[in-house]
């Protein structure tokens, strides 16, 4: 694999966005635009692998920073991509498709058909389960196998898709465009982790996009039905595509959490179903809590997702049953919460406990949100 130092990420990643996007016949050579970009991206990235030139490029301004052993594992990281496009170059096209997804998800978004936290709906939705794949297979190899070799880890970076996904991020500040970055990190990792043998590593044919491909397909159904107006029969669909996702991804696994996060959403959006989204999300809290614990990083996410998307949705009473427990039980869940740091995103405890120990405060006063309007939009003609 060829390797090459760089400060100039700027067309690299122009023609990676105009190609995902299927606009390269579009591309133009713009030399101011590239300019302004190098300055934060020469600060952002420290090496990415391109599929298209089939190169790696590493930053020249890191190479001066990191040692020997950290330049090692940052270069082994690149490798695995360089690795995983070599054997699956579907990947290309998936992700052309994981873009398309994500752009349907930002229309209903910004015509404001859902409801739901935007950093958490963007964790598990278009691009992001092919992300957590992608990225989340090269953490496990640098994390569980380089770094154990070379003595020597790295704070996950911008990267190259990061850079070209940013603007596809509809509502996320780029700051919680870092956060949804280094979830798709840890989560990724914790898939893999869980495919492991002793001994032995998990390959990536085994990876969590993979066995999802046919599913996220249909879920773009929901999506589109629901842009349709087709707000019931999205949730039809969505509840079948539920119960498919159970039988062949399995319900331990934490990408489970996601599609059940996702239907929650669904219900909470109609107010015919609010009631639905409370009973859902309560089953979803509890046998998650029975199945890892309390304090669990699982448990509290779930728990997170369900007071959020039902105090958006005006279900006040059910997300202060969620909230309570969180902002009451501060002592008990300082372990949970520092795990569940560490296994998320270094924003995870902030965002959680603050917002919760606040609405607590609020609804305890009787200040009650109201709902938040729902639109649809008719689908163009």
């Amino acid at each position: 694999v060829e390797c090459e130092f760089t400060a100039r990420f700027a067309p690299i990643t122009r023609v990676w966005a105009a190609y995902l996007e299927r606009s390269l016949h579009t591309l133009s050579v713009s030399p101011w635009q590239d300019w302004l970009a190098n300055l934060t991206e020469r600060e952002a990235l420290a090496g990415l692998y391109d599929p298209i030139s089939k190169k790696i490029y590493l930053n020249t301004h890191v190479r001066g920073i990191l040692g020997l052993e950290s330049f090692i594992v940052l270069l082994g990281h690149e490798l695995v991509h360089a690795g995983q496009f070599l054997h699956h170059p579907e990947l290309l096209e998936w992700l052309q498709q994981a873009v398309e997804r994500q752009q349907v998800c930002n229309a209903l978004l910004e015509d404001g058909v859902l409801g739901a936290d935007v950093v958490e709906f963007h964790t598990c939705v278009g691009v992001a389960p092919l992300m957590t794949d992608l990225e989340g297979y090269a953490f496990y190899v640098e994390r569980d196998f380089l770094a154990q070799s070379f003595g020597s880890t790295l704070t996950p970076t911008t990267s190259l898709l990061q850079e070209v996904f940013t603007n596809t991020f509809a509502g996320v500040a780029p700051p919680d465009v870092a956060r949804i970055k280094h979830r798709q990190y840890n989560l990724g990792r914790q898939e893999y982790l869980l495919q492991a043998r002793p001994g032995e590593y998990a390959r990536f044919e085994q990876g969590v996009f993979f066995a999802e491909l046919p599913l996220l397909e249909q879920q773009e159904a929901v999506w589109r039905d629901l842009l349709g107006g087709d707000r019931k029969g999205a949730i039809v669909r969505h509840r079948a595509l539920l119960k498919r996702h159970a039988a062949h991804v399995g319900k331990q696994r934490p990408r489970h959490d996601d599609v059940m996060f996702l239907h929650g959403v669904l219900l909470a959006s109609d107010t015919d179903h609010v009631q639905q989204a409370v009973k859902h999300f309560e089953r979803h809290v509890q046998a998650v809590r029975a199945a890892y614990g309390k304090t669990s990083p699982r448990a509290l996410r779930a728990a997170y997702r369900a007071a959020t998307t039902l105090e958006l949705n005006g279900a006040c009473a059910a997300a202060f049953a969620h909230y309570k427990p969180l902002a009451d039980d501060l002592n008990a869940l300082t372990a949970g919460l520092v795990e569940a740091e560490q296994w998320f995103d270094t924003g995870f405890y902030v965002t959680f406990m603050e917002h919760a120990s606040e609405v607590c405060k609020t609804l305890r006063k009787g200040e009650l949100f109201p709902p938040q309007p729902h639109t649809i939009h008719p689908a163009p003609t």
